[in-house]
Formats: structure tokens, sequence, C-alpha cells
């Protein structure tokens, strides 16, 4: 068990939170976002914020999720410059207006489709992928000519620290701003009037999140967990189901939306396939997984907590072999998900 001293997160009071919003349309409506060169101009900025403090981000999910470099990099920040890099490349042609059909109505005429920016973002940051889910959704923002306010999770104050850091050093708050805190001060941002929110997490709090926008009509992104059956047929090449598998479930501990939940086998492969599962985490992961450098730790004894009450409650007979991959993994290697990177009081 690693023990790190926790990072202190600075409650942001309403009067603030009201500020900022205010500036920022006030920003949004002077139309400093909307050209191309100024969304190319703060693509690039953002993208050389990132590779400058690359480094600081690998050690902050480190501390937060136990990371390991390569994963960061794979699911992070290599992932987010990409994204920047890929956006950078095609906005002329997603900016340029698109000829549509004119309706006989309206004839003659010609007709165009307009991109227009929305206004004011919110971008509520899940704790999973901080960096990713911040960084991925703030490059539409900018590309599309908005402004945008970001609130990241409290359960990743090392990653919310250097999100802060390089978010102030990089923009003015009227044109990007970083919320800290915690429940709090998530519930008074979706108080405010925002154009657009993009909001990563659990679909409980998709529901108070789309709720809450309905009130001022103000459309919403929701990316939210869901299940993902993992289907291993008779005729299934095990040793390539099994590594795909453990690939994308065993991903930052699991702690994935799309992550395969569970794995429909057909019966008559059982056997071989839980022998080659098994076989196949121990060949990454090590025969102890908690001292392998690359393997990640669910976040929140809380978690582990629910996790394991979960596995207690699953059907263990049908006409296929049902099986939650977390549920094989505390049969015979236990400790692989149940030992949290920080202690917790």
């Amino acid at each position: 068990m690693t023990t790190n001293s926790p990072t202190k997160i600075t409650a942001t009071s309403e009067k603030e939170i009201i500020h900022i919003v205010a500036r920022q349309r006030d920003y949004f409506k002077s139309g400093a976002t909307k050209s191309y060169q100024s969304r190319i101009e703060n693509l690039n900025k953002l993208k050389s914020a990132l590779v400058r403090y690359e480094s600081e981000i690998h050690a902050a999910l480190k501390q937060d999720l136990g990371k390991p470099a390569f994963e960061a990099y794979l699911s992070e920040t290599g992932f987010s410059l990409l994204d920047i890099s890929e956006t950078i490349s095609k906005l002329k042609r997603w900016m340029k207006p698109k000829r549509t059909l004119t309706s006989l109505l309206t004839q003659p005429g010609s007709s165009r489709m307009y991109y227009s920016p929305l206004g004011v973002n919110l971008i509520i940051a899940p704790y999973n992928y901080p960096i990713n889910l911040t960084f991925s959704p703030l490059t539409a923002a900018i590309a599309a000519g908005n402004t945008a306010v970001i609130k990241t999770s409290e359960m990743t104050p090392a990653c919310s620290a250097v999100i802060r850091t390089l978010i102030s050093e990089t923009f003015t708050p009227e044109f990007i701003a970083y919320i800290e805190g915690e429940v709090q001060e998530t519930t008074l941002l979706l108080q405010q009037k925002f154009d657009h929110i993009f909001f990563t997490g659990s679909p409980r709090v998709g529901s108070i999140v789309m709720s809450a926008a309905a009130k001022n009509l103000t459309p919403v992104t929701l990316e939210l967990g869901g299940k993902n059956p993992c289907i291993v047929h008779e005729d299934a090449k095990l040793d390539i189901a099994v590594k795909r598998i453990v690939s994308g479930k065993f991903l930052n501990a699991g702690q994935t939306c799309i992550a395969p939940d569970y794995v429909l086998v057909h019966k008559s492969i059982k056997e071989a396939f839980l022998s080659k599962l098994k076989d196949r985490i121990i060949s990454v992961y090590g025969e102890d997984a908690m001292a392998s450098p690359d393997f990640a730790r669910i976040k929140g004894v809380a978690k582990i907590g629910c996790l394991y009450r979960k596995i207690k409650t699953l059907p263990m007979k049908s006409p296929f072999s049902v099986f939650e991959l977390n549920l094989l993994i505390f049969n015979d290697i236990c400790k692989y998900f149940a030992t949290p990177l920080h202690s917790e009081r």
C-alpha cells in the first residue's frame, strides 16, 4: 500500500463562479473566439502546454490512480495530443459552409449550412480519465469557437492541481477557466446558464446534470457508463480472445466505461477459457500484481467495497457460463483489484 500526502482542494465561492461565467459570456459576445486564426492559435497553445506538462501529468496520474507511464500516455496525454493534432489538420475544412438542397418552397435560391459556436461551455470531467476527458472536450470547445469552464473530479486531486496550473498559465479565465472544488461547486455550476454541457460519469449523476440543463434548455453531451458484454463462442480463437479481453478489462484497472464487464462463454470451452484467461493475466502482470509496475489501481476503498458486494450477488448457473471478469479475479487473485493505492480515512 502506498500512502501519498493529499493535495489540498480549495473551494470556489458562488460569487466567483457567477463572475467567471458572466466574463466568459461577455468575451464570447466580443467575437474574439470565432475566427479560424484564433481557434488554431489556441489549439496550438493547448498542445504545447500538454507537451510541456507531460511529466507532471504522468506523475499525477501515478499518484491518483497508479497509472503506469505507458498507460498514461496511451490513454491520456497521447490520446489528447493526437486529438488536438487531428483537429488542427481538419479544422479549416470543418469550418467551411456546406451546400445543401433548397426546398421547393424557397425556390428560386440556393442554400448553405453554416456552423456557429454555441457560446459558454461547461466541461465536467470524471476521475477515471481525468486528462483525456478534460482536454479532449476542451479541444472540441476551442475548435468550435466557444469559451469553456472546466470542473474536474475531487477524487483526483493531484491531476486537478496540474490541470489548474496548466490552464491558468495558458489561457485567460474569460476564455478558459478552471473551477476548483468538490460536489458543492459542481452543483453551483449547474445552476448557471451555459450554452452546452459536456459530462462524463455515472447515469445517476448524468440524470442530475440533464435535469439541471433542461431548466435552461441547454444541450448536453452525456458520456455515461453502461453494460458491455463480451461473447466467446465455441469456435472462438481463445488465445486471441483472452488477449483482447484482458487488455480491454485491465486497462486502468477496469475503470473504463467501455471495458468488458461480463463474459458469456459457451459451456464447451468454459474451462479452457478460464485457464487461458488466468494464464494471460499472470503473463502480463506477474504472479503478484501488487508488485507490477504496469497495473493501475481501483480508486477509493468505497469503490472496492461496492465491487465486492456486486460480485457476491452474481448468478453462477446458466445455459451458458456467465462470469463477471471481476469475479474471476476475486476467486483466484483477489489482491489484483482489492488493494487501494492510497490509505483513506
